[in-house]
């Protein structure tokens, strides 16, 4: 097209056209141009564009023109105000990229905007305006752009930052030649992007921190266009100083900290340590944590042992207490209590962090400790020897003679005697097991027992003071209580009978009553609640806070008038305590109280049998027993009265006074038994058992012995069934104990539970048909009130067996089947029923075949529950017969 036809179309066009280099010059303009600026051609071409526009876009526009340099920026559009114009409203200024054959040029267009050009250009003034950063552009040494958030930042106007030195004069002497020299080594090695962390004066001359970005372009050898971003960073500076300040704080007080302390990461390397940790391993911190394997000294064993714990620490989140040695620079071991925890970071890894703490003192004092309470047990040891010897005689002297019919005077003097020993005793065994529980030496087991039997011997072992004080005593059980309950029997007998003996010492006339109810169900079992109530002589109110305390007594003349030595209640609440139960009283003086006892226990295990308290039932039976007896003892009067009860019960007894003439005598003579004091003169009764043991023949290896002991601790049993020996029997002797243990550990066992003892044998014809009481009524010899509670305990027992026996043929448990037969046998025996005998035999082999069907049960269930009710049909009129007589 031709050149004149080309200009006059652009001088048509009634938008203001200019053209200029990339510096601002103007190298055309249309008539458009000379109407809008009211100037010739010739004159608009010896300006610069940049004259033209209002101070305060010029550098916006500078900016445009260098992002044109960019390809990717085919034209921008502004909204600027020129000095010259005819019109003084902003005008729409679009900026394009023009090639007037090689040349680079600017092409200008200036139109009047539209009203959305206009709200457009308000919204980016205002974006830029309030801009969070400031934003500024150089090229070389020439500021071509600052944005308008400088104010907010620095306080300054855009045009009083008008070049590169006054921004530069701003920064912080210490900053400004480290950035210099940054800054420059990154434009010669043509780095794209940088950041720069300087501090800039504010025009209130305070310092602020600020990180800029800078992005370059390199358009030629020697020119940079550099665009920065600088955030305003004063804030988290002041924070990480407060942050270094406190890093710095925590590692002093660390380091003047004596427990070691560092930290793990999960490579198992340690990346950080107090002073404590260098001095032992006698490093400097930064030598021992740049130790590729910082380690305490230890074996390669140990140091894999501790990673693996500590590998756990950090990848499952376990914290872990442990007591471990760590030897330090000079190999001296030390004893260290360490608590190995997960700590993690703000970025989500997770190390380990280690505090051990010196326990070395703590171990010496442990081991003072442990030597003080091993002097301690072994006074008490030696206390409960000393004292419960002569006891023995004493007690056991008197029960002799009051057996011997003495005179009625002699009798009197005989009974004092005699309850004076044992409130004596008794207060032994107060002192004993209050020191026993204070040492932490008690232990709570979990056996199988029936509640309602326990209750009712402890009601029997305290009947005759009940019955001295023509006392009214009953006991009820809720139906929601289980017969069978797991927990510790020992420990709820003897909270029962120590509560049931105060409400028998304090109540003079009246009743009193134990009631049983189910508190609250468990996920393992139950709660149950004991109610033991008296109408005795009560305690005033402001006794009752200290009344479970040791050594208390509600006043002065109750050890006087009653006995005792305060321990009683101590004893049964610290009982109750160790089984996570509760105690509580109520009482009003001349009324009575109220003992309310909450204890758990679990549901029945039936994989486990069924335990009994000891009972002395045994001490009904009167028979002779054929047995030689070997009695080991250096005290005269005890081997008189063991020599005494013995002979009573047709037992033969042949004394020794040491290990030494014991080891002798059992060389010479056969015995079925002996009866081994422990604390002997020469040899003691733990050594003299062990030497019997170690001697050839199986007789030597397998005779029954039993230690006589007034130690009651635990080592002392421990020692007694490690030397050898098969039970113990504590002093003073019971009567009744002594003869169970005889009788449980010798050849009269087998003879009393297949009650061969007894010559009376039931008619052939009649021991299928009946129940055959000869052998009970010669057992019990007349004694009813002892015949009614044995009749008793007897149905209950096989009312609980039944059910048991039921429930373990339908499980097929074979374990269970034999325990709960071996326990009936013997007493079916007694009474003659054969026939049921074979039926328990039959069951036994068909489940230890493993062959029985469903049918097959239910039928054995059936005959068994027939044959039961018989036995308890029978036991039951054979009671009531006997109420009559």
């Amino acid at each position: 097209m031709d050149q004149e036809i080309l200009s006059a179309l652009v001088n048509s066009s009634h938008e203001s056209i200019l053209t200029t280099d990339y510096s601002g010059k103007v190298l055309f303009c249309n008539k458009s141009s000379e109407n809008l600026f009211n100037s010739t051609s010739e004159k608009l071409l010896s300006q610069n564009i940049f004259d033209l526009l209002v101070n305060e876009d010029i550098k916006e526009i500078k900016r445009i023109i260098r992002l044109l340099s960019e390809d990717s920026n085919g034209g921008l559009t502004y909204l600027a105000r020129f000095k010259k114009s005819n019109n003084d409203l902003p005008l729409k200024v679009e900026v394009k990229k023009l090639k007037v054959k090689k040349n680079k040029q600017v092409l200008f267009i200036i139109t009047p905007h539209t009203k959305e050009e206009e709200e457009a250009h308000k919204l980016y003034k205002l974006l830029a305006e309030n801009a969070y950063d400031i934003n500024i552009m150089f090229e070389g040494d020439e500021l071509i752009y600052v944005s308008p958030s400088i104010k907010d930042f620095l306080g300054y106007d855009v045009d009083e930052i008008d070049s590169i030195e006054l921004w530069n004069g701003l920064i912080y002497e210490d900053d400004l030649k480290e950035y210099q020299t940054q800054l420059k080594k990154d434009q010669e090695d043509k780095i794209p992007f940088s950041y720069y962390t300087y501090r800039q004066r504010h025009k209130n001359g305070r310092y602020r921190w600020f990180e800029t970005k800078i992005r370059r372009e390199f358009r030629s050898e020697n020119l940079v266009v550099e665009m920065a971003t600088s955030v305003d960073i004063t804030q988290r500076k002041k924070f990480e100083l407060e942050l270094e300040m406190q890093k710095e704080f925590i590692e002093q007080l660390f380091d003047t900290d004596p427990n070691l302390i560092f930290v793990r990461d999960g490579n198992g390397r340690m990346i950080y340590c107090n002073k404590a940790v260098a001095e032992l391993v006698g490093k400097s911190r930064d030598e021992f944590l740049s130790i590729e394997k910082n380690m305490f000294p230890a074996s390669d064993g140990q140091i894999h042992k501790y990673l693996e714990m500590e590998e756990k620490v950090i990848n499952q989140g376990e914290e872990i207490l442990i007591e471990e040695q760590i030897a330090d620079k000079n190999g001296i071991v030390n004893h260290f209590q360490t608590i190995k925890k997960p700590l993690k970071t703000q970025n989500g890894d997770v190390n380990m962090l280690n505090i051990s703490t010196n326990i070395n003192k703590i171990k010496y004092y442990e081991k003072e400790t442990q030597n003080v309470m091993k002097a301690r047990n072994e006074f008490f040891s030696a206390m409960s020897h000393e004292i419960r010897t002569p006891m023995n005689a004493i007690l056991g002297m008197s029960e002799l003679l009051l057996r011997r019919n003495p005179r009625k005077d002699q009798s009197k003097l005989l009974k004092t005697l005699h309850f004076s020993s044992k409130n004596l005793l008794t207060l032994i065994n107060d002192i004993l097991d209050f020191s026993k529980i204070e040492s932490g030496k008690t232990e709570i087991e979990e056996v199988n027992f029936n509640l309602k039997e326990l209750i009712d011997n402890v009601m029997i072992s305290l009947r005759p003071r009940v019955m001295d004080k023509n006392l009214r005593v009953s006991y009820t059980i809720s139906e929601q209580v289980p017969l069978v309950i797991n927990g510790d029997y020992i420990k709820l007998s003897q909270i029962l009978n120590n509560l049931l003996s105060n409400a028998i010492k304090f109540t003079p006339t009246g009743t009193i009553s134990i009631e049983v109810d189910n508190f609250k169900q468990t996920k393992s079992g139950f709660i149950l609640i004991f109610y033991i109530k008296d109408t005795g002589i009560g305690i005033a109110q402001d006794k009752l806070k200290n009344i479970f305390d040791p050594f208390h007594q509600a006043n002065k003349s109750t050890a006087r008038v009653y006995g005792g030595t305060g321990l009683g209640l101590s004893i049964v609440k610290n009982l109750v305590i160790l089984q996570k139960g509760k105690i509580t009283v109520e009482s009003e003086e001349n009324v009575g109280s109220v003992f309310t006892v909450t204890l758990p226990f679990k549901n029945a295990d039936r994989s486990l049998p069924i335990n009994s308290l000891p009972t002395s039932q045994i001490s009904s039976f009167n028979w002779k027993m054929k047995l030689n007896v070997l009695y080991v003892e250096d005290v005269t009067t005890n081997q008189f009265l063991i020599e005494e009860i013995l002979g009573d019960w047709g037992i033969t007894v042949d004394m020794a006074s040491d290990g030494f003439e014991a080891l002798k005598m059992i060389e010479k003579k056969e015995y079925d038994l002996i009866l081994m004091d422990i604390q002997m003169p020469g040899i003691d009764g733990l050594e003299t058992t062990r030497r019997i043991r170690a001697m050839e023949d199986s007789y030597f290896k397998n005779i029954p012995i039993l230690a006589l002991t007034a130690s009651t601790t635990d080592s002392t049993r421990d020692e007694i069934f490690l030397c050898g020996m098969q039970d113990f029997v504590l002093k003073p002797i019971n009567v009744d104990d002594l003869r169970a243990k005889i009788v449980e550990h010798s050849s009269v066992v087998d003879e009393f539970k297949d009650m061969k003892i007894v010559d009376a044998e039931p008619d052939k014809e009649d021991k299928n048909t009946k129940i055959i009481f000869e052998r009970t009524d010669k057992l019990f010899l007349g004694n009813l009130v002892r015949y009614q509670e044995f009749l008793k305990m007897t149905v209950e027992e096989f009312k609980t067996n039944l059910e048991l026996l039921n429930v373990s043929i339908y499980n097929d448990d074979l374990t269970s089947y034999r325990q709960l037969r071996h326990r009936m046998k013997s007493i079916i025996a007694t009474f003659g029923m054969t026939e049921l005998l074979k039926l328990l035999d039959e069951i036994k082999e068909k489940l230890n075949k493993g062959s029985l069907t469903i049918k097959e049960k239910k039928e054995y269930v059936q005959a068994l529950e027939y044959h039961v009710q018989f036995l308890i049909d029978s036991l039951s009129n054979k009671l009531a017969s006997l109420k009559w007589q």
